[in-house]
């Protein structure tokens, strides 16, 4: 969160923007919680559930992060990282 915020911060005009991809379908607080942190101090930021590859590649290319972060069960890691390497 340090580092984001440093970025920020040398960006007055250009706000961050900041993906939470997440394989699971209902809030995460700790998920929740940097999302709040981060908002506080002006970053734009998403939470959004993987439901299909089509739909997320849609909807990062529309909102251009330029950090995406995973959240994600040991069983989905593999997953995950196939759809962070395309």
């Amino acid at each position: 969160c340090e580092e984001l915020l440093r970025m920020q911060a040398m960006t007055d005009n250009n706000r961050r923007r900041i993906v939470f991809l997440q394989t699971i379908p209902f809030p995460l607080i700790g998920v929740e919680a940097l999302a709040a942190v981060l908002t506080h101090h002006e970053l734009q930021v998403i939470i959004t559930y993987i439901d299909s590859y089509e739909k997320i590649v849609s909807k990062l290319r529309a909102f251009k992060p330029d950090f995406m972060c995973f959240s994600s069960m040991t069983s989905d890691h593999s997953h995950l990282l196939a759809l962070a390497r395309r």
